[in-house]
């Protein structure tokens, strides 16, 4: 019984079926919020664009690992690979101006 217990436990532990990322962009000399940053999940269809306080919000994302792709005008992109959402993250992306 003990092993059945187990199981159970371990697919609680599964059942994250949702998870949410935000954060804000800044300038990376400045510390500036940045307004209408592009952040875009690479190889899903989700992007979203900070807000006028330079935040921005995924919810309801899927448990994984994520490239994140994140763009200004008169900013240098950025990449960030392999990030792991598991629970609720919250990112403070820096971007050098050109």
């Amino acid at each position: 019984n003990a092993g059945n217990d187990d199981k159970g436990n371990s697919a609680d532990k599964s059942s994250i079926t949702s998870c949410s990322l935000s954060g804000s962009v800044i300038d990376k000399e400045s510390s500036e919020k940045l307004v209408c940053a592009k952040i875009e999940l690479e190889g899903t269809d989700i992007s979203v664009f900070t807000d006028i306080l330079g935040n921005f919000e995924i919810p309801a994302l899927k448990p994984g690992t994520y490239n994140l792709k994140i763009t200004y005008i008169s900013y240098e992109e950025k990449e960030i690979a392999g990030l792991v959402v598991d629970s609720e993250k919250d990112l403070t992306i820096d971007l050098k101006p050109l």
